[in-house]
């Protein structure tokens, strides 16, 4: 049940201003704790941009495609919803993010994650517009995309693990990477 006055612009303006400030918010906090992750065991800060924070930053649109799914289900277009909010999120990720960083000045590009994570990037997105060249993305396709990204994020751990710790991160006797990205998840 909406509020009364719901869908009207003098009540989702508000809304959507408050929304707008609570992700701006909540940004910054989450920025704040993926430096000290990174800090405090030793992980690169590519590392913790592509496991953490590129998990966190996808959290809305999980949320977009869970609830528009559900539409979905219930007879409710919604599918263009979800499309748009992967893809557009992607688009703006992969142009507006670095290109906004590019104009407040240098920003340096390390050769290895523009080999390694750029090619498994766009490896993905043409896995995303292959499989969905049928006209839907239904349970075997979303398992394939999802199946590229558990070894995608396998693959980073592995790769993660195999640069040596600085003394610091030894010392604290971290836990091993895959369970503090769980923890630092939660």
């Amino acid at each position: 049940m909406l509020p009364e006055g719901a869908g009207t612009v003098t009540f989702d303006l508000p809304i959507l201003v408050l929304g707008l400030a609570g992700l701006w918010g909540g940004t910054l906090v989450a920025v704040r704790g993926a430096v000290r992750l990174s800090e405090e065991y030793g992980w690169s800060q590519g590392f913790v941009g592509l496991a953490v924070m590129a998990v966190g930053t996808d959290l809305p649109e999980l949320v977009v495609a869970l609830s528009g799914s559900v539409q979905e289900l219930q007879g409710v277009e919604a599918s263009g919803m979800i499309v748009g909010s992967a893809f557009g999120s992607a688009l703006a990720q992969g142009t507006l993010v670095l290109g906004t960083a590019g104009l407040m000045g240098y920003l340096p590009v390390a050769r290895r994650m523009v080999r390694r994570d750029g090619i498994t990037l766009l490896l993905c997105v043409g896995l995303a517009a292959a499989l969905a060249t049928g006209g839907r993305v239904g349970r075997w396709e979303g398992a394939a995309m999802v199946l590229a990204y558990a070894i995608y994020m396998v693959s980073l751990i592995h790769s993660e693990r195999g640069d040596p710790a600085p003394p610091e991160a030894a010392a604290n006797g971290g836990p091993p990477a895959p369970l503090a990205i769980v923890v630092g998840l939660t």
